[in-house]
């Protein structure tokens, strides 16, 4: 199950999977393709703490909070802004945002080109950010706005006691060619 790549470039087929919360357990719908993905930029949240003994260092262990980012797209779609920002269908043909409805969590899924095969990700909790807007007059040149989504990711406990943050699928996994298209469950550990 090795990535063989020796190199990581481009990004692609970002989907989308909507969470369902209950009972303290996590179901994944099936994941939604989400058109113009642009880029994803990442940073690992947590911290370093050391424990000082004997005049040195002594212990130092580090905490993992999950990833803040941002999720640049060509644009949001109708899907996009019903199914995760609960916008919804007016009886005079508008999409309508709604303050009161929360963002749902999801799961996104996509893929990182490679010298070799590409590798599918997965994020299992992300929370978004309300996109802005931007728009801007045609000159010389068309050059298409963007939206970009704040996202902060964090870890799904299951029952066996491991918390998920997130999971990269090589080519060479036997989930690699329904990644897209099979609800996402979250990993079991092999034996």
């Amino acid at each position: 199950m090795a990535d063989t790549n020796k190199i990581q470039y481009g990004f692609k087929n970002v989907y989308y999977s909507i969470i369902t919360e209950a009972d303290n357990e996590i179901t994944f719908g099936t994941p939604k393709p989400w058109k113009g993905a642009r880029s994803l930029t990442l940073s690992a949240e947590g911290e370093t703490s050391n424990y000082y003994a004997d005049d040195m260092v002594y212990f130092s262990t580090s905490s993992n909070a999950g990833y803040t980012g941002t999720l640049t797209m060509a644009k949001m779609t109708d899907d996009v802004l019903k199914d995760i920002y609960g916008y919804v269908e007016t009886s005079d043909g508008m999409l309508a945002e709604d303050a009161n409805v929360l963002p749902k969590n999801f799961a996104l899924l996509c893929e990182f080109q490679g010298d070799i095969n590409a590798t599918k990700h997965i994020w299992y909790k992300c929370t978004p950010g309300r996109p802005g807007t931007d728009a801007n007059t045609k000159e010389d040149n068309i050059t298409p706005d963007e939206v970009s989504i704040d996202l902060t990711m964090v870890a799904v406990e299951d029952t066996s006691g491991h918390a998920w943050t997130k999971a990269k699928c090589p080519s060479t996994s036997a989930k690699y060619a329904n990644f897209f298209t099979a609800a996402p469950v979250l990993p079991t550990v092999s034996a």
